[in-house]
């Protein structure tokens, strides 16, 4: 067995494999309450309090999504970079921080 069928049989395998872990693991959850009550509250006082309503800043959002575009392009390239023996892994990484860059120019002027 070798190619492609190898690869369809290790799929099925773990997809299988998960599937009995989590109904297996299923057994030992926590069962959840139907009525939440103010016990169960942060503050746990037995008032129950209104919902809050959270403020959402977009600054921050934007803070979160570049924080991630420049950890994934430092992975790619931390990755990518000890294997330069062959002049495809070496552009590949180089054009990904091309795109990324024009991303990042172009994105937040939208």
């Amino acid at each position: 067995m070798s190619g492609p069928e190898r690869v369809l049989a290790i799929f099925f395998f773990n997809l299988i494999f998960v599937i009995a872990l989590y109904l297996f693991l299923g057994r030992f959850k926590v069962p959840t309450s139907k009525e939440p009550s103010g016990k169960s509250t942060p503050d746990a006082s037995d008032e129950d309090l209104p919902p809050v309503k959270v403020q959402f800043y977009p600054q921050n959002f934007f803070y979160a999504v570049y924080f991630t575009i420049f950890n994934v392009t430092a992975f790619i390239v931390a990755t990518s970079i000890f294997q330069t023996y062959v002049r495809a892994q070496t552009i590949l990484p180089l054009l990904y921080i091309t795109v990324i860059l024009l991303a990042l120019f172009i994105l937040p002027r939208r």
